[in-house]
């Protein structure tokens, strides 16, 4: 006679640790127990950052350094005040 899964409980159990709870989710999924799912309200700011990533070389970082040292300020600072203009 095949073994049968274990029934799925109706809601999560309390654990005793959180190795416990993580072996409970290691083997449970949060679709099981959308009883316990209720909405949330949710609020995008709109003045979110993006950064933007991009390769230099070696070589042109100790230029830009060397600039940024002469202008007295950092690389960073000083390419944002390239790309903006100022603005």
């Amino acid at each position: 006679m095949p073994n049968k899964p274990n029934p799925i409980p109706r809601d999560p159990p309390d654990f005793a640790s959180y190795q416990e709870m993580a072996e409970f989710w290691d083997t449970h999924s949060t679709a099981d127990f959308e009883n316990w799912w209720e909405p949330v309200e949710l609020e995008i700011a709109e003045d979110f950052h993006h950064v933007f990533g991009i390769r230099i070389e070696s070589a042109e970082v100790r230029r830009l350094s060397a600039v940024a040292e002469r202008q007295n300020t950092r690389i960073i600072p000083m390419m944002r005040s390239w790309v903006f203009g100022g603005a």
